[in-house]
C-alpha cells in the first residue's frame, strides 16, 4: 500500500513537473535571461576529459574570474561554473560532482552572506533560479537528493510559472548589451564587452554576518570536502572580491580563518581578502569590472602556482591575429588637424606635442576620419603624459565626453588607451574622432604628446596581426588557437595549409584548441577532451580566413 502511494506521488510529481517545463518553453525569453547562462557552463563542463580547473561560487566569480586567461597561462581547462549567490551551497557541489575526477581542483567562491544561515545550504529561493534545474534534465538526480532543495525548487517554480503567466508577453524581448542576458556568456565566461564601467555607489562600512560553528553549511562542506579527497580531487577556497571599505579587512581575515578551521577545507591564500577599490567594480560591491576581473583572476594564476598544484606553467603569452590587420583608416600623426583650446608645440612623423591653451568648457583635439558608421569597433591612442593628464583624458566622438575604456601603461609615462564605440557620424557628413579634458583645474596649461593613433576592429595591449603563421619544429613550445567564427564550426583546412588534412575535420568555433610537439610530429588536440585531431611531420601554416579569424597564445 505504501508502495503504491509513493510510486502514484512520483508520477504525479513528475507530470507536474513536466507541464511546468512545457510551459517554459512556451515563452520566447525562456533562455535569454541571465541564468541561462548556465547551459554553456554545463556543456562545457561536460567537454572536458582532461584534468581541469573548476570553480563554483556566486556571481562575484562570476564576473570577477575569467576562465579563458586562466586556462592560457596556466595550460589546463578551467571550467568557470559560477553563476548567482541565491544558488544553494548544496546544488553547487552536486551539479559538478558527476563530472570531477581524480586530480581535478575545485575552487569555492562564495559571497560572505552564502556562507551564513542554514537556508543558504540547500533552499532554492527565487523565481528566476528555480529555471536552471529546467535547462539540464541531467540535473534531475540532484532535485531528487535532498527533500529540502526538492521542495523549495518546486514550489519556487511554480511561484515562477505564476509570474510568467502574469507579467510577460509571449512576444519575445528585443536584444540587450545588458550583462543581465545569456548573451554576455562565451562559453562559460561573460565576455569583456559587457563588463565596462565603473561602480558609482558611496562605500558603507557594513557589519560581516558570523557563520556559526554548528550550521549545515560549515557540516556540509567539511562532509563534501572528505568526499571530493577520497576521489583525489583538491578543494580549496578563495574569498570572494569585494569593494574596498564594505566589511573590515580583519573582520574578513578572522571570517575565513574560522571557515577553514571548520570545514578543514585550505585556503588558495590565507592572506588575501580580495578588497579591491571601487574602481575596479561594475554594479555592485560584488562584481569586477573588466580590469579588475583581469588583476583578481592574475592573482589567484599565482595562488595556484605558489601552491605549486600544476606541474606545468604558461605565462606571459603574446596574442596573435592571423588576419587583415583591419585597420578602418589609416590614420597619421598629420592628420591630426581639428582643435580647439588645445595648441600644437611640435609634429613630425612620430609624435605630436600639444599643450592645452585656454578655456577647458569647450575643447577638443580630434582628427578627420572616412565616413562610416563606426559602431563596435576601437579608436586607439597612444599618449605620453603625466598621471593628471591620463586620469582626466576623455574620448570624444559625439554627444557627452566618455571615458576610455581601457588605459595600459607601456612603460616611461606612456600609454595605450581605448575606447569601443558607438555611432560616431558627425552633422556635416564626415567622422571626427580624439580627445578632450574635462573642465578640471589642474589640466589647465597641461602638456602631453600624441605618437599613435587609428581605427580597429580588433585591439589588445601587445596585439600582433599577421597574414599568416608558420608552426615549425624549430619552436618546442606549444601554442593555444581559436577560431573567431559565427558559424558554429570551422574546417580545418580553410584555416591551415597542409597538404595531408582531411576534409572532414571540423573544429568548433570560439573553444580553445592546443598544438604541441611529440614523436616528432605536430599534433592538434581538442585542449578540452584531450583527443588528437590530427598530426603531421611536416609545418602547419595558418592562413588568412575570408569570414573567420584564427586567435593565437603563442
Amino acid at each position: 500500500m505504501l508502495l503504491k502511494l509513493i510510486s502514484r506521488l512520483v508520477i504525479f510529481i513528475s507530470i507536474i513537473l513536466l507541464i511546468s517545463y512545457a510551459t517554459l518553453h512556451i515563452y520566447p525569453d525562456y533562455k535569454k535571461e541571465y541564468v541561462a547562462g548556465i547551459i554553456p557552463k554545463i556543456n562545457k563542463l561536460k567537454k572536458v576529459k582532461t584534468r581541469k580547473i573548476v570553480i563554483i561560487g556566486g556571481s562575484n566569480a562570476s564576473f570577477g574570474i575569467d576562465s579563458d586567461l586562466m586556462e592560457r597561462q596556466l595550460g589546463i581547462p578551467v571550467v568557470n561554473m559560477a553563476l548567482h549567490g541565491g544558488l544553494p551551497l548544496y546544488y553547487l557541489l552536486e551539479q559538478v560532482k558527476p563530472f570531477m575526477n581524480k586530480g581535478d581542483i575545485l575552487i569555492l567562491s562564495r559571497e560572505y552572506d552564502g556562507l551564513v544561515g542554514d537556508n543558504r545550504w540547500a533552499h532554492m529561493t527565487g523565481t528566476e533560479l528555480p529555471k536552471i534545474i529546467t535547462y539540464d534534465l541531467s540535473g534531475l538526480s540532484t532535485l531528487l537528493s535532498s527533500r529540502t532543495f526538492f521542495e523549495t525548487t518546486t514550489s519556487s517554480l511554480f511561484n515562477t510559472l505564476k509570474l510568467y503567466i502574469k507579467r510577460y508577453p509571449m512576444k519575445a524581448q528585443k536584444d540587450t548589451t545588458s550583462v543581465y542576458s545569456s548573451r554576455a556568456f562565451k562559453n562559460d565566461n561573460i565576455f569583456s564587452d559587457f563588463l565596462q564601467g565603473k561602480y558609482g555607489s558611496d562605500i558603507e562600512e557594513h557589519p560581516l554576518p558570523k557563520p556559526g560553528i554548528n550550521s549545515l553549511i560549515i557540516d556540509g562542506l567539511r562532509k563534501n570536502l572528505q568526499y571530493f579527497r577520497n576521489k583525489g580531487i583538491n578543494f580549496y577556497l578563495t574569498p570572494p572580491v569585494i569593494v574596498k571599505g564594505y566589511y573590515k579587512e580583519e573582520d574578513m581575515k578572522s571570517f575565513w580563518e574560522f571557515i577553514s578551521e571548520g570545514t578543514k577545507i585550505p585556503m588558495l591564500n590565507e592572506k588575501k581578502m580580495y578588497s579591491y577599490n571601487k574602481s575596479y567594480f561594475l554594479n555592485s560591491h560584488y562584481h569586477n569590472n573588466a580590469t579588475g576581473r583581469r588583476i583578481r583572476t592574475i592573482s589567484i594564476i599565482d595562488d595556484i602556482n605558489n601552491k605549486k598544484l600544476l606541474k606545468l606553467k604558461y605565462h606571459n603569452f603574446k596574442s596573435i591575429y592571423v588576419s587583415n590587420k583591419e585597420i578602418l583608416s589609416n590614420a597619421s600623426l598629420m592628420d591630426f588637424n581639428s582643435l580647439h583650446n588645445f595648441k600644437i608645440i611640435r609634429r613630425d612623423n612620430n609624435e605630436i606635442e600639444i599643450i592645452q591653451n585656454g578655456s577647458l568648457e569647450h575643447n577638443y583635439f580630434r582628427i578627420k576620419f572616412d565616413l562610416k558608421d563606426y559602431k563596435g569597433y576601437n579608436f586607439y591612442i597612444q599618449l605620453e603624459c603625466n598621471k593628471d593628464v591620463i586620469d582626466q583624458i576623455r574620448f570624444r566622438g559625439t554627444g557627452a565626453l566618455m571615458k576610455f575604456d581601457t588605459i595600459i601603461p607601456l612603460g616611461n609615462n606612456n600609454y595605450g588607451a581605448w575606447k569601443k564605440m558607438e555611432k560616431v557620424l558627425w552633422t556635416d557628413n564626415n567622422s571626427y574622432l580624439g580627445i578632450s579634458f574635462p573642465n578640471n583645474e589642474i589640466l589647465k596649461d597641461a602638456r602631453f604628446k600624441v605618437k599613435n593613433v587609428g581605427v580597429y576592429k580588433y585591439i589588445g595591449k601587445d596585439d600582433l596581426f599577421v597574414n599568416e603563421y608558420l608552426l615549425s619544429f624549430n619552436n618546442k613550445t606549444p601554442i593555444f588557437f581559436e577560431v573567431k567564427s559565427k558559424n558554429t564550426y570551422v574546417k580545418l583546412m580553410d584555416i591551415i595549409d597542409s597538404e595531408d588534412i582531411k576534409a572532414n575535420i571540423k573544429l568548433e568555433a570560439n573553444l580553445l584548441y592546443k598544438m604541441e610537439y611529440a614523436d616528432n610530429k605536430i599534433r592538434l588536440k581538442d585542449f578540452y577532451s584531450g583527443k588528437i585531431l590530427y598530426e603531421t611531420k611536416k609545418e602547419i601554416r595558418f592562413k588568412k580566413s575570408d569570414s573567420d579569424l584564427v586567435h593565437i597564445y603563442e
